[in-house]
């Protein structure tokens, strides 16, 4: 329950700023829990038909794909902008990297309570963790410093959450060069894709969503890379699974169709009801005019 919240707070928060009315914002994130979040999460936790296909999510990277994916589909340019005399002016940066900072240790915390099912092993995923987020960060910030000229002005924390979110799904665990690796690459992930939204001019605040997305899918294949059941991760029946490091790419495969229907569900049923009961007011039209 605390996680469905969580989920249906996220969309709201963004819903809010649509500039529909109140009562509708409320109205879509109560249909988003209802037809969007509970289908897409039972397809596999449990026996969902992805479930029973061998599709795992081990550590919180499909809950990201799915708030993340469907703000992408609800996203709209703010209707009104900031006031100069806003007491708010000047201090986004500070929020952003507080926010960050809440979000990387609440899913460090998460992740470690949930997806790690021993109990010595939760210290050592945590300071995985950890290095995961370092890894990410650093590659962000790395090409920002390379490319900042370019591709407009990339945010380190975002690459930090992408480290740690593509390292989620149970390859913290491993061993601390494993998890940096796994964070660079989820760092590169969300970078890329950033990259790639900027050339078709897609706004600014759509930075974080666009990137998570990414290195969450890529969190959500590495289960099928490298996952064992060797640290913990298996079937959602119990049974033991072997990924393509073991010779096996079944389990790719089921990770690549879970990622790639989940996203494709979420963004599309979002976008509808998103057109459905987030039209602006007239007074929203007016305000933009």
């Amino acid at each position: 329950l605390g996680i469905y919240l969580c989920a249906v707070l996220s969309v709201l928060a963004v819903a809010s700023s649509s500039g529909a009315k109140p009562r509708r914002a409320l109205l879509f994130s109560m249909l988003w829990g209802s037809l969007v979040y509970a289908p897409a999460v039972h397809w596999v936790w449990g026996e969902g038909w992805l479930g029973v296909r061998g599709a795992i999510d081990t550590g919180g990277s499909l809950f990201m794909l799915i708030v993340c994916g469907s703000i992408l589909g609800i996203w709209r340019t703010r209707t009104t902008d900031q006031e100069p005399g806003s007491p708010w002016v000047g201090w986004d940066s500070v929020i952003l990297h507080l926010s960050a900072s809440a979000f990387v240790l609440g899913y460090l915390i998460l992740m470690c309570a949930l997806s790690v099912p021993f109990a010595h092993l939760r210290a050592i995923a945590f300071l995985n963790g950890i290095a995961a987020a370092c890894g990410g960060f650093l590659f962000y910030y790395l090409m920002q410093f390379l490319t900042s000229n370019r591709t407009g002005q990339h945010t380190p924390v975002v690459g930090c959450c992408c480290g740690i979110i593509s390292a989620a799904a149970g390859c913290t665990i491993l061993d601390s060069q494993t998890a940096f690796t796994c964070g660079v690459f989820g760092g590169a992930a969300g970078f890329l894709a950033w990259t790639v939204a900027l050339r078709f001019r897609c706004s600014q605040p759509l930075e974080f969503p666009f990137a998570t997305t990414a290195s969450a899918m890529l969190g959500l294949l590495m289960v099928g890379c490298c996952g064992s059941s060797s640290y913990g991760v298996m079937d959602w029946n119990g049974t033991p699974i072997s990924s393509l490091m073991h010779g096996d790419n079944s389990q790719i495969k089921a990770q690549g169709l879970m990622s790639i229907t989940v996203l494709a569900y979420v963004f599309t049923l979002s976008k509808l009801l998103g057109k459905v009961c987030l039209r602006p007011t007239a007074d929203s039209v007016i305000s933009q005019n």
